[in-house]
């Protein structure tokens, strides 16, 4: 009976157990399901933002009430560090490491549109996870910001256009009372469109929120500031509240970096923005307009912030701030970011969230780039290929830790590690180290590593920087530097006048950087000669080429001498210049004055001017004075000082042009032994248009000559062929398939020798109207946008290699003229086809991105349906097959690249013409 027993005992506690299994089952099974509500991210990015330019900091005095109040109610990450850069454009390889996930040296070497076609980019993450992307402000990332987000708007280029009166300034209060100011919008820069860039990146913001409010899914949201990267311009009232007083200097301010030339190059853009040697108030403004700018974005992240909490999503968003990397600005004798100090590679990191400690400060090193797998751990994405680490252990109090070394890098220049409080900087091309302990020295300015008791600790890092060298695929300084940052020599002695290595470009020492012979007008250098009333002139502003100087001695064979009517020219041909070597000076133009003794007189005569323009006059001497010095009076009066001997150069000043020439006359005082003199005229701003530069692969361009003039057959229809070196190099061969058919023309010089390149829509507007001159056009083929869409130096417009340089012209900029050019060519009753920009793979030169086709040609194709335009496709055509049919890296295409577009061309032109038959064409999407 006690085992029937225990049998039935067990037997109802299955039965119970499984009863109870099953209702709990069923229980659940009824329970509705309930998902997790996914917060919201707001990522607000700024450039060239140092970690100290925040309020709540405490670091300087500087307003930022905005960020504060975010510093306030989340958590303030105290170093938070950019990882480096492989070429002067810091800002590409930050935000190419912040979008893929990659190490610095492994996201270098990322096929960034591989990546996008699999859907691997931050926002792509996002959006497989639910999220609604927006993007507006600047992006600066070689691959199509279009094809990665859901919503973008006003995307921006790596800067606002710079211009060459906002470098190398200001040197003293009267220069800068003379010059460039941040508030002037003729300046364009972040004033260029009428409104303030910050400002629309708000306004974008505010309506994206607001869209938002509207919508159930959660939000991704990327703006990104160009602010406070120069040219850095704020309103007035800003820089009015920083009084040059309220503005402390940086405690570890130099004049001149002892290693300038092998951390980063002189020649680094960012460098040439404030004279050197540095000077307190050349620092002192700079950071002014510095501290302006910050303070300006700050009232615009007000705005969003408050956007954010009218729609209704603060409570379940999380907010993160930070910046691409830091920026000097005085600090160590520095201004840009190209280098490892805590001012340039330390950023301001703030993180608010529904879950995050508010007022609490950490510590614990990290990268900007974290806030990428941070971001995609909170939406619940994968983060597989992702090399940097989500922050929220270290918000949780999971860890103390995510990094015990931090590392950084900049091109084969400068490496870096950070370790247990120690930072350790290397510039391994001259065999530096500078070691700082950042407990005892947080400002980085007793360099420890000649101390011999510090060895082993030196010794120590050493190791441990090759290991994490290795664990980085650190390319070791075998990397080559960026062509941008390869610079034109050494800084040279103020006294000596050098080739800057540029063609068409003049460096006359520090008084006088550069020239751009572009620049420079009619009658471009006037020489004054024997001291009398004569003149001499190399005309053509310097465009000639012609070899006048040699170092090894005096030649005279190039030289146009005029004399005024009566006079002769007699010079001695005896001098020899002072001896640096024997080169040859193929881009200056110089000449020799004759040896005087007594007061010598001469007159200079300047012709082209545009009265009502302004000018800059420049003065180069080459004397030996043994009396009272040589003044140069009537513009500038400037005294050169007495019983000086060797080279001697003055920037002599600016004058408003009355009429269309100017009289100029020097008296020299006593002297004797003067070998050279010569006043340079210039227009007192940027060129309307940089001297153009044919680009490597251009073949067709550059070696037919002679063939480019056509005989006109007044039976047959004129077609014009307007376009960049792509259209030169299928013109010839359209024209052979028109034979018979129409006269094919396309602008010319030197009466039909060379082919005329029109490179983007600023020299088109200028030269439009002589182009359509001369004939009634039947059909036109019109193509720009190569040209627009490439990097340029800011400071004279010709080509660069780096991303941090403008573009020619940007996308509103690029739309506005192409606008106005679409309005001249309807005028001429012709029809029309535009031929869009034609791809090209990543690494050209001059510097170009991908994506940027694609966007220019989007511009373009709303112009033209907005106008009934014809398109020749020949991105399209050309698309997926460029191995085919362009040379290796570059923009310029092979014959079969060549004879495909020709033939595209020739059939859209032919389809055209009057009298044929309406055939299918291709016309803009939509």
């Amino acid at each position: 009976m006690i085992e029937v027993k225990e049998m039935n005992m067990k037997l109802i506690a299955f039965c119970t157990l499984v009863l109870s299994t099953a209702t709990l089952s069923f229980a659940e099974a009824e329970r509705p399901h309930v998902e997790v509500e996914k917060p919201n991210v707001l990522f607000i990015f700024a450039d060239d933002m140092s970690y100290e330019t925040i309020g709540a900091h405490g670091m300087l005095d500087i307003d930022t009430p905005n960020l504060d109040k975010l510093a306030r109610r989340g958590t303030t990450f105290t170093h938070a560090y950019n990882m480096g850069a492989w070429g002067g454009a810091v800002c590409v390889a930050s935000r190419t490491m912040l979008n893929t996930g990659r190490f610095l040296w492994d996201a270098k070497a990322t096929n960034l549109n591989a990546q996008a076609e699999d859907s691997r980019l931050w926002s792509q993450r996002m959006h497989h996870a639910g999220y609604r992307t927006y993007m507006t402000g600047k992006w600066h990332v070689p691959t199509s910001v279009n094809a990665i987000f859901d919503v973008t708007k006003n995307v921006r280029a790596g800067m606002p256009n710079q211009t060459p009166v906002g470098y190398n300034r200001p040197k003293d209060e009267a220069d800068y009372a003379a010059g460039w100011k941040p508030w002037d919008p003729k300046h364009g820069g972040y004033w260029k469109g009428g409104k303030h860039w910050s400002e629309v990146l708000a306004d974008d913001g505010v309506a994206f929120l607001k869209q938002a409010a509207t919508e159930d899914s959660p939000l991704f949201m990327y703006l990104a500031f160009n602010a406070p990267h120069d040219p850095r311009q704020a309103p007035k009232e800003y820089i009015d509240r920083y009084p040059l007083d309220r503005i402390q200097m940086p405690v570890n301010f130099l004049p001149q970096y002892p290693y300038a030339e092998a951390a980063y190059g002189k020649s680094m853009r960012d460098e040439k923005l404030m004279p050197y040697p540095r000077t307190e108030y050349c620092v002192k403004v700079n950071r002014q307009e510095y501290f302006a700018l910050i303070t300006h974005m700050d009232d615009q992240i007000g705005r969003i912030l408050d956007a954010l909490e009218e729609s209704g999503k603060a409570d379940n968003t999380y907010v993160f701030f930070t910046a691409d990397h830091g920026l000097a600005v005085g600090h160590h004798g520095l201004c840009g970011k190209q280098n490892m100090y805590d001012h340039s590679v330390r950023v301001p990191f703030l993180v608010v969230g529904p879950d995050v400690k508010a007022g609490s400060t950490i510590n614990a090193p990290i990268y900007l780039q974290d806030v990428m797998p941070t971001s995609l751990e909170l939406a619940g994405a994968g983060t597989d290929g992702v090399d940097f680490r989500s922050i929220l252990p270290l918000l949780r109090g999971e860890k103390a830790d995510s990094y015990s070394e931090i590392y950084g890098a900049y091109m084969n220049r400068q490496r870096m590690i950070i370790k247990d409080g120690w930072k350790l900087l290397c510039y391994p091309t001259v065999g530096v180290e500078r070691l700082y302990h950042l407990a005892d020295d947080p400002h980085e300015m007793n360099d420890l590593a000649a101390n011999p008791e510090l060895a082993p600790k030196l010794n120590e890092l050493l190791a441990a920087l090759t290991s994490l060298s290795d664990e980085m695929n650190d390319p070791g300084v075998d990397e080559k530097p960026a062509p941008e940052e390869s610079g034109h020599g050494h800084e040279a002695p103020a006294a000596v006048v050098r080739d800057s290595g540029t063609p068409g470009m003049i460096s006359w020492g520090s008084a006088i950087d550069t020239v751009d012979k572009s620049q420079l007008i009619e009658g471009g250098v006037v020489l004054a000669l024997n001291g009398g009333p004569t003149h001499v002139s190399i005309t053509g502003g310097g465009a000639s080429g012609k070899s006048a100087y040699k170092f090894s001695g005096v030649s005279y064979a190039d030289l146009d001498f005029t004399p005024k009517p009566g006079k002769r020219v007699s010079p001695n041909k005896s001098k020899r210049a002072p001896s640096t070597g024997d080169r040859n000076f193929n881009t200056l133009l110089q000449s020799v004055a004759d040896a005087q003794t007594g007061i010598a007189r001469g007159t200079q005569m300047i012709s082209g001017l545009t009265p009502g323009e302004t000018y800059r006059i420049q003065v180069f001497f080459n004397d030996q004075f043994y009396s009272r010095g040589m003044s140069f009076g009537d513009v500038a009066p400037v005294t050169l000082p007495s019983k000086g001997s060797g080279w001697g150069q003055f920037a002599v000043g600016t004058f408003t042009a009355t009429g269309p020439t100017l009289e100029l006359t020097h008296t020299a005082n006593g002297f004797k032994n003067v070998h050279f003199n010569a006043i340079l005229v210039t227009r007192d701003g940027p060129p309307a248009a940089a001297a153009y530069q044919p680009e490597e692969g251009s073949d067709v361009e550059e070696t037919i000559k002679g063939v480019w003039a056509i005989k006109l057959n007044p039976e047959l229809p004129n077609v014009l062929i307007l376009g960049d070196s792509i259209s030169i190099a299928y013109t010839l061969k359209v024209r052979e398939d028109l034979e018979g058919r129409a006269n094919v023309f396309r602008p010319h010089t030197e009466n039909g020798e060379k082919a005329e390149n029109c490179q983007g829509t600023t020299l088109g507007l200028q030269k439009m109207d002589e182009w359509l001159a001369g004939q009634k056009w039947d059909v036109i083929h019109f193509s720009w946008g190569l040209h627009d869409l490439k990097h340029v130096l800011a400071e004279t417009g010709r080509n660069s290699n780096s991303f941090d340089d403008p573009q020619q012209a940007d996308p509103e900029a690029y739309r506005k003229n192409l606008s106005e050019l679409v309005g001249k060519l309807k005028d001429t009753g012709a029809k029309l086809i535009f031929a869009t920009t034609t791809p090209y793979p990543d690494g050209v030169k001059p510097a170009r991105l991908p994506a940027d086709a694609k966007l220019y040609n989007d511009i373009a194709l709303e112009i033209m349906k907005a106008n009934e335009i014809e398109v020749n496709d020949l991105y399209a055509l050309c698309e997926g097959r460029l191995e085919e049919l362009q040379h290796p890296k570059n923009v310029h295409f092979n014959r079969a690249g060549q004879e495909l577009q020709s033939k595209a061309v020739a059939a859209a032109i032919e389809a055209a013409l009057p009298g044929t038959a309406s055939l299918p064409r291709s016309m803009p999407p939509g």
